[in-house]
């Protein structure tokens, strides 16, 4: 290995490039190196670099479900990276209509309200566990909006099917992948591997926040627990105010 200089590969760690980041963000990254740093050109391995620098940014892959508003990135300890985006509405209006039950006279009934519900996607991606998958248990969500005064939390919206988290899509870098066994008890959402990625649909309760930029303003940061090697921790996401934005 040593005389085969293997760890130095150019193509090797490219290819690694692409299969954490995706293309389109490594050719953004590349064409950014080449026109501030031309030391690029005598490095022994200059995509071994370019990895590197954008794993210590943590640089989120392309992915085309997220939605219009960035709120915030984060990662565990390199293993696990979470991002997460807001879907706005064209009106900016958060306003939905949501089922409720309640039993009247021993009898359960179903009615329709209107309350502010934001629809919030979660990207998570694998980023650097390899030996074995992390994986990411069935659980409720709800963003925090504590201040200094008094602590708050903006719950999932609970009893409508049309508002139920789910996996939207799960991006395997192996197609005939078989499910492997968890190391923990209890139901799970969905698995990663290595540079595996999973998008996540999550509708919040946005109590009080008739606008998205009022969620924006009062939303501080969500919590997504992951599993891994068999012991479950927690991924904080912090949000960030969007100077600006409606």
């Amino acid at each position: 290995w040593a005389t085969q200089n293997i760890f130095q590969n150019n193509e090797t760690w490219l290819d690694l490039c692409v299969k954490r980041f995706g293309a389109s963000s490594v050719r953004k990254w590349e064409v950014d190196e080449d026109e501030e740093d031309e030391a690029n050109k005598i490095r022994t391995s200059p995509n071994k670099d370019l990895y590197c620098r954008m794993a210590e940014q943590n640089v989120k892959p392309y992915c085309s479900l997220e939605g219009s508003i960035p709120l915030g990135g984060s990662t565990l300890d390199g293993l696990v990276s979470g991002w997460v985006t807001m879907v706005e509405r064209s009106n900016g209006e958060t306003s939905r209509s949501v089922m409720f039950s309640e039993v009247h006279n021993g009898e359960s009934k179903t009615y329709y309200g209107p309350i502010p519900v934001v629809e919030l996607r979660i990207l998570l991606q694998n980023t650097g566990f390899s030996n074995g998958v992390v994986f990411l248990p069935d659980q409720h969500f709800s963003v925090d909006a504590s201040t200094r005064r008094k602590g708050e939390k903006m719950l999932e919206v609970s009893g409508d099917d049309r508002f139920q988290r789910r996996v939207l899509h799960v991006e395997r870098r192996n197609k005939n992948d078989h499910s492997p066994q968890r190391k923990a008890f209890g139901r799970e959402m969905c698995f990663l591997r290595l540079f595996e990625t999973a998008v996540l649909s999550v509708h919040i309760h946005a109590r009080g926040c008739n606008t998205t930029s009022k969620f924006c303003n009062r939303a501080k940061k969500i919590q997504i627990l992951v599993s891994i090697d068999g012991t479950t921790r927690p991924l904080v996401v912090p949000f960030h105010n969007i100077i600006g934005h409606r």
